[in-house]
């Protein structure tokens, strides 16, 4: 499987694949994904190891070139859905799970994405269902 950026012009089959390869190829173009999340699927795919952030954890510097990416669980479970790896999807479903709290379980409850991502719906209304109520 061969990953390419929706900004990358070109690809170059020689630089993926040995003229002598029997395996199938498939193209992927990756769209509405941050840099970030798709850095940090690319290394999974390579080393099978992925750090989540926290979702009330805030990113307030940029990280040093070459350094491990921490990245929001819920953004590497739409690129996993899209581009088909189950294995990654099931694990950003379980992180995205644990952190999921109060007023973002009902924003993304509601959220357009909901409709398109049911497994992420389905963890939001867990969670709301199973929240205590305010008196």
């Amino acid at each position: 499987m061969v990953l390419i950026s929706e900004n990358q012009k070109k690809v170059r089959d020689d630089i993926f694949l040995s003229p002598d390869a029997t395996c199938d190829v498939r193209y992927l173009v990756v769209r509405d994904t941050a840099y970030q999340t798709y850095k940090a699927v690319l290394n999974w795919l390579d080393t099978g190891q992925i750090g989540f952030r926290l979702q009330r954890q805030l990113c307030t510097t940029k990280p040093r070139k070459g350094s491990f990416v921490y990245v929001s669980p819920k953004s590497v479970y739409k690129l996993a859905f899209q581009i088909d790896l189950p294995e990654l999807r099931k694990l950003a479903l379980e992180h995205y799970a644990t952190e999921l709290r109060g007023s973002a379980a009902v924003s993304d409850y509601f959220a357009e994405s909901s409709l398109y991502y049911p497994e992420l719906a389905e963890v939001a209304e867990r969670v709301l269902l199973n929240a205590p109520v305010p008196l």
